[in-house]
């Protein structure tokens, strides 16, 4: 967990970011392996606020916390439709294939990324930036954005100095 951690601090220093979202920029991505929550599709506050707990409580009781901070998918389709806050699944990143879990394979590939500083939740401005270049690059989207904290409150300070990257799998 230390050594992950310590690779996100790592990563924090080399990406342009703003609060609006940093350049969007085509970074190639390895196939990862995502334990995911139930499927929620809600902008609901409280129904957030207990999937994310039960997510958390999940991976820390079947030990599946490699030290990556939660992060959160959600579908191209709601993004489509400006609905940037509901959320499809809450994940946490695994080493490797979490078998008899609940997961997700982010598939290997290009994405659309940016990197977004302050407030986690303040992310209609980066996903506006993304899907403009996406739209602008004449590329598709894939099935779902994930956004994942990069320096968290563990690693940061104060909330202003959260990293969260945002990206997107496309294609031509």
């Amino acid at each position: 967990m230390i050594r992950t951690k310590l690779d996100l601090v790592k990563l924090s220093g080399q990406p342009e970011v703003s609060q609006s979202g940093g350049e969007v920029r085509l970074e190639e991505s390895p196939e990862e392996y995502l334990v995911i929550s139930p499927r929620l599709d809600t902008d609901d506050h409280d129904i957030i606020i207990h999937a994310i707990c039960e997510h958390i409580g999940y991976c820390n009781h079947n030990q599946l916390n490699a030290g990556h901070p939660y992060g959160a998918m959600v579908s191209t389709k709601s993004l489509l439709d400006g609905k940037w806050d509901t959320y499809a699944h809450f994940f946490t990143k695994v080493p490797q294939r979490p078998e008899g879990h609940p997961y997700h394979v982010k598939p290997a590939g290009s994405y659309a990324v940016t990197y977004l500083k302050g407030n986690y939740y303040d992310a209609a401005d980066a996903y506006g930036a993304l899907l403009d270049w996406i739209r602008d690059n004449r590329l598709i989207p894939g099935e779902f954005s994930y956004k994942e904290a990069v320096l968290d409150e563990i690693a940061a300070a104060s909330e202003e100095d959260y990293i969260t990257k945002i990206s997107i799998p496309v294609e031509k």
